[in-house]
């Protein structure tokens, strides 16, 4: 378990920054669990999206299916150290499998070229890479009301609608385009101009549209902090705020999102913990009663304010 847990340690700590430094904040037990459920996400993730040079999308497939298969057999302990781990996790913390089999499902859909054709697609896709893992997440949070899964997986859904935002380059460069062609169709937004780089305001009308649903999911994932452990709601809000800022600077970059890969740096990231956790020891936020607008303006404003209207200077 000491080497699975290094193992997943450093994956987290080279791979996702953001998330490795909200989830710092965690019970120590509750971090080595999720570092090795992050550490599965990873390893499929990257299967998926960086496979070796010259390797074939059945060859992929067939990487993926072993982890399928391994899942469909009950997790079974491994000598793979990742295995090993979440097999020890799913044992130990009654994590689900299915909804780490539907995340499966998603980088199966990934494996060839395409252009998501509505919105409908669009959540789907989310849910599946990474609405998953907040169901996931719950569970290893310690979450008891069934309320939980939902507002986790619609938090999961958010980010997951973030990084499409973010990464239209990129996705584009490997022959996807998570931007619904439905959509893109009722701006008048053709394919020719995504490949092209074009940002005017048919590109600004699209993305606000998506930004505004990704802050509605962001939204009710805030809410449902609630029916977390105390000790594990300033975690997840600082790693869902440190996300959603990522949104609004996308609007400050004027939606150019082809010039450069916007990110909120190590500085902005200390802030906002010291911020939410001076506003979460002072009002307990989220209470019972935790208003949705609320949560909607704290995610809008970012660092800059906290919910209820409270300015810190």
């Amino acid at each position: 378990m000491d080497h699975a847990y290094a193992q997943s340690a450093r994956l987290i700590e080279n791979k996702a920054r953001s998330f490795s430094f909200a989830a710092r904040f965690l019970p120590a037990q509750v971090r080595r669990d999720v570092y090795l459920l992050y550490a599965f996400c990873r390893t499929v993730d990257d299967i998926a999206d960086l496979p070796e040079d010259g390797a074939s999308a059945h060859a992929v497939r067939a990487r993926l299916d072993q982890w399928r298969d391994w899942l469909r057999a009950g997790a079974p302990y491994d000598d793979d150290p990742i295995k090993y781990g979440l097999a020890h996790v799913i044992r130990e913390r009654g994590l689900p499998l299915y909804p780490l089999c539907e995340l499966l499902d998603g980088l199966y859909d990934d494996l060839q070229p395409r252009h998501l054709p509505d919105g409908a697609a669009l959540d789907l896709y989310c849910y599946r890479v990474a609405g998953t893992v907040g169901i996931a997440m719950a569970a290893l949070l310690g979450a008891r009301d069934p309320r939980a899964l939902g507002h986790a997986r619609d938090l999961g859904i958010a980010m997951q609608l973030t990084n499409v935002l973010r990464d239209v380059g990129e996705d584009l460069d490997r022959g996807r385009i998570y931007l619904p062609a439905a959509e893109m169709e009722r701006r008048g937004y053709r394919r020719l101009d995504l490949e092209h780089g074009v940002v005017d305001e048919r590109f600004a009308a699209l993305m606000r549209h998506y930004i505004e649903r990704a802050r509605r999911y962001y939204t009710s994932g805030l809410v449902g902090l609630q029916f977390l452990p105390r000790d594990c709601r300033l975690p997840i809000a600082l790693a869902a705020h440190t996300y959603a800022a990522i949104l609004t600077r996308i609007e400050q970059a004027g939606f150019d999102i082809f010039a450069q890969r916007v990110s909120t740096g190590r500085r902005e990231k200390v802030l906002m913990a010291v911020r939410l956790g001076l506003h979460h020891a002072a009002l307990g936020w989220p209470t019972r009663r935790a208003d949705a607008s609320h949560a909607v303006s704290f995610i809008r404003c970012g660092a800059d304010r906290a919910p209820h209207g409270i300015r810190f200077k």
